[in-house]
């Protein structure tokens, strides 16, 4: 082993150094290890909360539905201050109704005013609030937020709607700092809601007699075994008229225009229902008063005697029956509906042209 007195001067103090510089290193390696793991920690609870919106986004029956998961879901697990929706009225959410949202909730802005403010070609807008600064769409109980996040849904050149997020922290939302998870926020709901609109247009549509504009039988078959009272209301008397026209359909001038002859005689609240392989209507009365549904049913059968055949001037002629549900019975739909179509047989067997009302269940059973 060298002598202490053979080592060159300085070389202990270099060791030093190199043992204090390594130490130095390894702290710094340690706590960019820990920045690092718990930047990675906060992202996993972050993306653990995005999927947990997004399942509940995936089970929303309708874009309303979709509108309070969302809603709910970012007040809930993203800690904000603010979240309201800002929708383009003449877009294609402007064509369903949102009735339980409040005006807190969901703004209606106008044509074109999205681009007007200065949203548009960026998926999501960072911005910080200085003290009197005032964002255009803020309302007064707006004043305390610092920064916002304004995440555009649609396309960025033509965006039918804004979702905005709100923070009394400053920091929240630096337009210095990273968009991408909001940019797949914006974009997962926005994808969402256009999903849940189409398919309401669909289910609409597939509800909907092509000929006539009617209702199809779909519309109730799936329910056609729960009580009036499920659909209507308890304790309301609900009329059915089912009427069968005398000739085939090739002979009437426009199914269309007879189910409008039909439909501008009925009350707003009332269901018309077209059979997919017959010319029959059936027509739900709900609330109606005493003979109410006879001066209904003959109103019909009159405007319907004004038009004509294509072939000849002879006019169309109707077969109806009507059964009415008392206020102390809640048949289902089916069996008012059976009641109405027996009776309209009836009618039919006596030669057409004709109004029979089915009697009464305590009635028949006497």
């Amino acid at each position: 082993m060298a002598d202490e007195k053979d080592t060159p001067p300085g070389t202990l103090n270099f060791e030093a150094r190199r043992l204090q510089a390594m130490a130095s290193n390894h702290r710094e390696l340690k706590a960019y290890v820990d920045y690092i793991t718990q930047h990675l920690q906060d992202n996993e609870r972050l993306f653990a909360r995005l999927f947990t919106l997004e399942a509940e986004l995936l089970s929303a029956a309708d874009p309303e539905d979709v509108c309070l998961a969302l809603l709910r879901g970012l007040r809930s697990n993203f800690e904000l201050d603010m979240v309201r929706l800002w929708f383009d009225r003449e877009s294609f959410v402007g064509q369903y109704p949102f009735h339980g949202l409040s005006s807190q909730d969901l703004v209606w802005v106008e044509k074109n005013e999205i681009a007007e403010v200065g949203l548009a070609h960026q998926a999501v807008w960072l911005v910080q609030l200085a003290k009197g600064e005032h964002f255009v769409w803020l309302e007064k109980q707006d004043e305390r937020l610092k920064s916002m996040a304004l995440l555009l849904l649609g396309p960025l050149d033509r965006p039918y709607g804004v979702i905005g997020l709100g923070s009394l922290d400053a920091t929240r939302f630096d337009p210095e700092q990273g968009t991408d998870f909001l940019q797949h926020l914006a974009q997962v709901c926005g994808l969402m809601l256009e999903n849940t609109v189409s398919r309401e247009r669909m289910a609409r549509m597939m509800l909907k007699d092509r000929r006539s504009g009617a209702h199809n039988q779909r519309f109730f078959q799936p329910y056609s075994h729960q009580p009036l009272s499920q659909w209507f209301g308890r304790n309301i008397p609900v009329g059915c008229l089912s009427i069968c026209v005398d000739e085939p359909v090739p002979s009437h001038p426009n199914v269309a225009t007879l189910t409008h002859t039909i439909t501008s005689l009925i009350r707003h609240q009332d269901i018309i229902i077209r059979h997919d392989e017959h010319d029959n209507f059936i027509i739900f009365l709900p609330g109606v008063r005493p003979l109410q549904d006879v001066d209904i049913a003959e109103n019909i059968a009159e405007a319907c005697r004004q038009l004509k055949h294509e072939e000849g001037a002879t006019s169309i002629s109707l077969s109806m029956g009507i059964a009415l549900s008392s206020h102390d019975e809640d048949p289902s739909i089916a069996e008012l509906l059976k009641r109405a179509e027996q009776a309209m047989q009836q009618a039919v067997e006596a030669g057409g042209d004709a109004l029979i009302c089915a009697a009464a269940p305590s009635s028949s059973a006497s």
